[in-house]
């Protein structure tokens, strides 16, 4: 094999294996960052959850609250 051909496959080999590793990277930084929003997005619903229920118990709808709890 001349080497040429030797350094044209070694180099193949390591810009594989740079890409492979800068995607597993890019894939981790990813995943967090919609771990982090999902999370975000739960603590919002919960405090919204909570706003609508505390209305609802301080102006004596509790059935309406109660709707709310058990609504799927």
């Amino acid at each position: 094999m001349k080497l040429s051909a030797r350094l044209i496959l070694l180099l193949t080999f390591s810009v594989s294996v740079v890409m492979v590793v800068a995607s597993l990277i890019t894939l981790r930084q990813r995943e967090a960052a919609l771990l982090d929003a999902a999370r975000d997005e739960a603590r919002v619903h919960a405090v919204t959850l909570q706003i609508a229920l505390e209305e609802d118990y301080l102006t004596g709808r509790s059935l309406d609250a109660q709707r709310l709890i058990y609504r799927r």
